[in-house]
This record gives structure tokens, C-alpha cells and sequence, in this order.
């Protein structure tokens, strides 16, 4: 019984609502929905791009601006001059996390082993860092090191090509600031040698 009154109930309530339903016809433009090929669409631009020169365009840009960060790498942020003397050591002991084995799965370095490169390494080079937009910086660093032969002169700021040019020597870049910021180098020119099982750092002002 009480299915029936609720049948009933809900007919009555609704029938208002169906009895006073009007067609209010059609307003404004209807469309069929249609899905569309997305690689068609992704291919059918790139030809539009392409006869359009676009596609070229965007090519040489992206060529100018690859050449020019290798021709004037990002400086190294963070870094000033040498006002005064200072001098400090690095020690490059690592303590390892885990085993360090070989590709046959031999042990080479136990979980929680120090190790110092150092002790096993015949490391023997000089490191120079050093501003190369300032010229009393790269003028030192081409006339003080001129002789040496194991020597890496390393700029933080400057265009490197075109000094290779000039001075017909080799010049590296501190690419992101790795080395300075792993050495904890502030100020240039700064020069890395090594001392014993560590690696001594002075920083010469000019």
C-alpha cells in the first residue's frame, strides 16, 4: 500500500510540471560534436609552420641563442674580487652511503669507508678561477701562469672563445658555479693547488 500512495503522490507532484512543459523552440546555431585527431591536428600545424617559414625561424633562434650561451656562458653568481689576502683548505674525503663494487661485483668500497681521492690519485694540477670581464684579472692570470704546463685556467665570467682567440691558450668555464660552490671560492682570482692529502685555496687580490 504504501508503494501505491508514493506512485500516486509522486504523479501528482509531477504532473504540474509535465502538464505545463512548452516547446520553446530552437535558439541560436547547433553544431554536430565531432572529436578531432589530435596527431592530425599536431601535423597539420606543423606543415602550416613550415610552408609559412615559421618552423625556420624559430630553428635560427634557437641557433643564436645556443651559440651565443657558448660564446658568453651564464656567470657564476655570488662571486666578487679579491679585496684582501685569504687562504683556506678543502679536504675531499667522502664517506660513503653504501658497497661500491666493480662491473664483475667485486667489493671496491665499503658502506660508511672515508676515502680521500687524494691518497689514490697523482693529482698534480693547478686550478685558477677568475673573472674574465675584468681585465687586470685575466691580465694576471696570462702573464703569472704563462709557463705552467699543469694548469687549468678557469673562468666565472667572460667569454672563453674569444679569449682563446686572443691569447692562443686554452680557458675552461665554471659552468653553474660546481667548482667554486664545491670549494667554497667567494672571491677571484682564487687559485687551487694541492697540499699534502688536501687541496689549499688562496684567494689574491689585485
Amino acid at each position: 500500500m504504501r508503494l501505491v500512495y508514493l506512485s500516486f503522490f509522486m504523479f501528482f507532484v509531477l504532473y504540474p510540471s509535465i502538464a505545463e512543459a512548452k516547446d520553446y523552440g530552437t535558439r541560436g546555431k547547433t553544431f554536430v560534436v565531432t572529436e578531432v585527431d589530435l596527431l592530425k591536428a599536431i601535423a597539420s600545424r606543423l606543415r602550416g609552420m613550415n610552408q609559412s617559414g615559421e618552423i625556420a625561424r624559430l630553428n635560427e633562434q634557437f641557433k643564436q641563442r645556443a651559440i651565443a650561451k657558448i660564446n658568453r656562458p651564464v656567470p657564476v653568481a655570488g662571486l666578487s674580487p679579491a679585496v684582501e689576502p685569504r687562504s683556506y683548505f678543502y679536504d675531499p674525503t667522502m664517506v660513503f652511503g653504501g658497497d661500491v663494487k666493480d662491473d664483475k661485483g667485486k667489493l671496491i668500497v665499503r658502506k660508511g669507508q672515508s676515502v680521500n681521492p687524494l691518497d689514490l690519485l697523482s693529482f698534480n694540477q693547478t686550478y685558477v678561477f677568475f673573472d674574465a670581464d675584468r681585465p687586470e684579472e685575466i691580465s694576471y692570470v696570462t702573464s703569472k701562469f704563462a709557463n705552467e704546463v699543469n694548469i687549468k685556467l678557469i673562468m666565472v665570467r667572460g667569454a672563453p672563445i674569444e679569449a682563446m682567440r686572443k691569447y692562443k691558450r686554452r680557458f675552461y668555464f665554471d659552468q653553474t658555479g660546481y667548482l667554486t660552490g664545491k670549494l667554497g671560492v667567494k672571491h677571484t682570482p682564487a687559485v687551487m693547488r694541492r697540499d699534502g692529502n688536501r687541496l689549499k685555496i688562496e684567494e689574491v687580490p689585485l
